[in-house]
């Protein structure tokens, strides 16, 4: 576990069965093993640079009462989760143009939630802005049996569901 912002420029090597977790701002331009299959981010990572394979591994970004960005080229080996909470209305996770992000099952963040990149989604998708807003602003691709907001949904790029969708937004609905 670190607490702060972690900067790797060297090599740095992660055991299995190591906790991976960092408080604050991930910064790789070198590179990390790790044997893990979880990892927690509290603000901000640009996955462009460095070595950092997270094929198979659940990535959490988790920080409190903070915006968060995830910058990528491409697609992001691995599932994403967001799990923010804030003792103030306003902070915004943002996922890149040019990043592709698979989305683990229930997104919850207690403000907005911004996609100007691609979020593949599948089986029953719940997004919990806590009042707050989802907006997209390219693509979400679900092939799944449910995608449900709780909030607001302003959708300015495009959304794809499977045949049998249900969609529901328990807010305002903008398109």
């Amino acid at each position: 576990i670190i607490t702060g912002h972690f900067t790797n420029t060297g090599t740095t090597n992660f055991a299995a069965g190591t906790t991976f977790s960092v408080s604050r701002d991930l910064s790789n331009s070198g590179t990390i093993n790790y044997g893990g299959s979880a990892l927690s981010i509290g603000e901000s990572w640009n996955a462009n640079s460095g070595t950092f394979n997270t094929a198979g591994k659940t990535i959490t970004f988790d920080g409190f009462s903070v915006s968060s960005t995830l910058t990528c080229t491409g697609l992001l080996p691995g599932t994403i989760l967001v799990n923010k909470t804030a003792n103030i209305a306003g902070p915004t996770f943002t996922l890149s143009a040019g990043c592709t992000v698979t989305a683990g099952a229930t997104w919850t963040h207690q403000g907005t939630i911004r996609n100007n990149g691609i979020i593949n989604a599948s089986g029953s998708w719940a997004v919990n802005t806590l009042g707050g807003l989802v907006e997209n602003n390219n693509t979400i691709n679900h092939s799944g049996t449910g995608l449900i907001i709780t909030g607001h949904f302003t959708n300015t790029g495009t959304t794809n569901f499977a045949t049998g969708t249900t969609f529901s937004v328990s807010r305002t609905l903008s398109n």
